[in-house]
């Protein structure tokens, strides 16, 4: 959810599966907040995206895990 001006918040719940067998390897639940760092959609779309980086690194910090053992 997110305003221009305001802050983007970004909830979402995930789960990372892996083989044949769709063994659960995590399920979390993920709460990113992002300032919008101006009252332009630019500055929304912005605050979208790094939120989205947040997410995609805490995926993957994941999945490296996963990958070591």
């Amino acid at each position: 959810d997110g305003q221009l001006g305001k802050d983007v918040l970004l909830v979402v719940r995930w789960s990372v599966f892996k083989g044949k067998e769709k063994e659960l390897v995590a399920m979390k639940q993920s709460s990113i907040t992002q300032a919008v760092e101006s009252a332009e959609y630019t500055a929304l779309v912005s605050a979208y995206s790094r939120a989205l980086g947040e997410l995609s690194r805490e995926i993957t910090e994941i999945l490296q895990a996963e990958a070591k053992k």
